[in-house]
């Protein structure tokens, strides 16, 4: 027989735990920790996550094409107002999987791209 007061117990200190939000959102706490104003989130973000071996490619592909990073950028804006840890993670497990479909060979093989992992460790280094 199950003891459900051990279950609700177990339930209400998962669900504790998952449902800490965050006293600002991403963009304000990206702002405040480099700082930089508002204007300025998308780019800084950008140059900071990408992948540093793409940096002087993206410098030309950027003023050439900027369309091409518009899935980084797609996903820079996604996480701007986000508040909790768990749709942080979410935004970042789908921007992983359209980078492994994505049919551009520089942005699979050659990671002309921003680094999801990057863009975590600027998150845990805000979010201490």
């Amino acid at each position: 027989m199950w003891d459900l007061k051990e279950k609700k117990s177990d339930l209400q200190e998962r669900s504790g735990k998952e449902s800490s939000l965050w006293r600002s959102s991403f963009k304000e706490a990206v702002c405040r920790a480099l700082p930089c104003p508002p204007e300025q989130y998308e780019a800084r973000v950008f140059w900071r996550c990408l992948y540093p071996h793409a940096y002087p490619f993206a410098f030309i592909i950027h003023h050439f094409r900027p369309e091409y990073f518009e899935d980084d950028y797609d996903l820079i804006r996604q996480v701007a107002d986000v508040r909790h840890p768990g749709v942080f993670s979410t935004e970042m497990n789908f921007f992983h999987g359209r980078s492994i479909r994505h049919r551009s060979w520089w942005r699979r093989k050659f990671m002309l791209r921003v680094s999801g992992q990057r863009m975590i460790d600027l998150k845990n280094r805000i979010f201490r």
